[in-house]
């Protein structure tokens, strides 16, 4: 007996050091997968995202077990149809989220719909799968892509760099960028903006919008699925056969879908050579290729996004670059905190009393229905005991819910920013070029020359995605009014640096100049270690740590 539990312990120990990374990250609470359809094959990214160290579902759930405690009137711990009818639907509870202080009149979701398993009333779990359905979980998918096109911006670059006119830019251009660019530059703050690369003409900028409640500016969106649950058996095959299956037979060989040949062959259950669609679920098993975990809240923006599995290039600006096949990948932490203030909600602060014009203590249809219609959706929503009017005490109550849902959501914006030449060479997306920026140019786009001759194309710069998580930021859905500005943008670089450094840098492009140095060259030189013609950040940190150490 004693022989076989020390074989059982000494068993147990050796299967715990096993190595099992899928089914060890499948499992925490802080995994999200989101699968990138490249030409070639399919890519998954693992995120590990966290808010303040706390999963990123916790304060979204706690948001929605509010308001099925609100809905819930009788508190039985179910919601009938009366009481599914006062629930907002998608798109009202987007905007609540928001804290949107308008919100639009719209009809209930379909009991039907939400009691998924037919049993005649709904449970939390329903309701919550009924809202991720329609793209408002703990992690909420928005898309971006450019208005217009970028030909007129990319002609430009193109023509202003290539000093021998052979439609290709080399090495050597791409090195003398800051040079000879700097005529441009008509204010002489050492920063190149679109406006003086195309001489005043601003082009098109980017447009928003969210799958599930809004219809997408233009016929497709981006190559992206947020894999949740409910997708597994559904959307994930049916979408790697609409993405890959060329000659529509149902089915996939390894030629169409891209896969190595351990993974097809782990996935062809049956050894046939085809992948169909039981099989293709169980793609989500396997190694995912690429792992990210993204901090967001108080996390530091040097901490808030790194590389755990397969690779990626950590960029200065915080952000984690992946190279595919023609295509990058930028995955970026947001900084900007959630806009809602404490005021928030101030319009509503005494409407009941200013729409009960007849003094009853109600609310009703005829006190609603009045222009300007702005709280026509109130009636339905804050209306819990279906009497058709609104008690200031259920007013009241509305509110509360109100203030609790705001800033729980995780946003993912997927930008498609296309083949900008303007775009890759602006590395922190504040729509302008630095000279750090056009001086490293090359380096940069070194890795695209695919041929290496030291020279490279139009359609060598790679499409280009920014993958942006933010937490509970409002998005503004209108045209940006140039690449590189609006919600697709990277929030400004969090000030660093000696106050002498931030003094110095009078553009704020996180280098200083020897035009902006107000010491002598010498001095200059000694603090410029890599000696690229700029002081960065992290030299000036190292100058002033030595300053202090002595």
């Amino acid at each position: 007996m004693r022989a076989w539990l020390f074989l059982s312990v000494i068993l147990a120990a050796f299967l715990a050091c096993l190595p099992s990374p899928a089914l060890s990250l499948r499992s925490g609470d802080d995994v999200q997968d989101l699968v990138y359809f490249h030409a070639s094959r399919p890519y998954r990214l693992r995120l590990h995202v966290r808010v303040d160290n706390r999963s990123f579902a916790a304060a979204w759930t706690t948001s929605l077990q509010k308001l099925f405690a609100f809905l819930d009137a009788d508190g039985d711990g179910f919601l009938s149809k009366m009481e599914l009818a006062h629930a907002p639907s998608p798109k009202q509870l987007r905007q609540m989220a928001r804290s949107t202080t308008q919100i639009e009149p719209g009809p209930a979701p379909e009991f039907w719909q939400v009691d998924s398993d037919g049993d005649g009333r709904v449970t939390f779990a329903e309701l919550a799968d009924y809202y991720q359905r329609h793209n408002l979980g703990p992690i909420q998918l928005e898309f971006g892509r450019r208005l217009g096109r970028t030909d007129l911006l990319n002609d430009t670059l193109v023509r202003l760099l290539d000093a021998d006119n052979d439609g290709k830019l080399s090495r050597d251009e791409l090195r003398a960028a800051g040079a000879t660019l700097r005529r441009l530059d008509t204010n002489d703050d050492e920063l190149l903006t679109i406006q003086e690369l195309l001489s005043g003409i601003i082009p098109a900028g980017f447009q928003f919008w969210h799958p599930g409640d809004e219809e997408p500016p233009e016929e497709t969106a981006p190559p992206f699925l947020l894999l949740r649950a409910s997708d597994l058996r559904d959307a994930l095959p049916r979408q790697l056969l609409a993405h890959y299956d060329k000659d529509k037979d149902g089915k996939l060989s390894r030629a169409e879908i891209g896969l190595s040949a351990a993974a097809f062959y782990e996935l062809d259950t049956i050894h046939d050579g085809f992948l169909d669609a039981a099989e293709l679920i169980r793609w989500q098993t396997l190694p995912p290729d690429y792992e990210i975990a993204v901090h967001l809240g108080k996390t530091p923006a040097r901490d808030a996004v790194a590389s755990l599995h397969g690779g990626g290039r950590k960029t200065l600006d915080n952000s984690v670059l992946l190279a595919l096949p023609s295509t990058q990948l930028e995955v970026v932490r947001c900084e900007l905190p959630f806009l809602q203030t404490k005021d928030g909600l101030a319009p509503y602060r005494g409407l009941f009393r200013a729409l009960d014009t007849n003094r009853d203590g109600y609310v009703d249809s005829r006190e609603v229905f009045k222009p300007p219609f702005e709280f026509v959706a109130l009636l339905r929503l804050a209306d819990r005991d279906g009497d058709g009017r609104i008690s200031e005490k259920e007013f009241d109550a509305f509110l509360e819910l109100r203030s609790a849902l705001p800033a729980s959501p995780v946003v993912l914006t997927i930008a498609d920013r296309g083949k900008s030449l303007f775009d890759f060479l602006d590395a922190n997306r504040d729509g302008k070029l630095g000279m750090r920026e056009l001086n490293t140019a090359w380096d940069r786009l070194a890795l695209w020359d695919r041929d290496a001759d030291g020279r490279i194309t139009r359609t060598g710069v790679p499409d280009q995605y920014q993958i942006t998580l933010s937490y509970g930021q409002q998005r503004n859905t209108e045209p940006a009014p140039f690449p590189g500005y609006g919600p697709a943008s990277r929030p400004t670089r969090p000030v660093r640096g000696p106050l002498w450094f931030r003094k110095m840098d009078r553009n704020n492009d996180g280098d200083v100049s020897p035009r902006e140095f107000l010491g002598t060259m010498e001095q200059f030189r000694k603090l410029d270690l890599d000696g690229d013609g700029l002081i960065s950040v992290e030299e000036a940190e190292r100058a002033e740590a030595g300053l202090r150490k002595k």
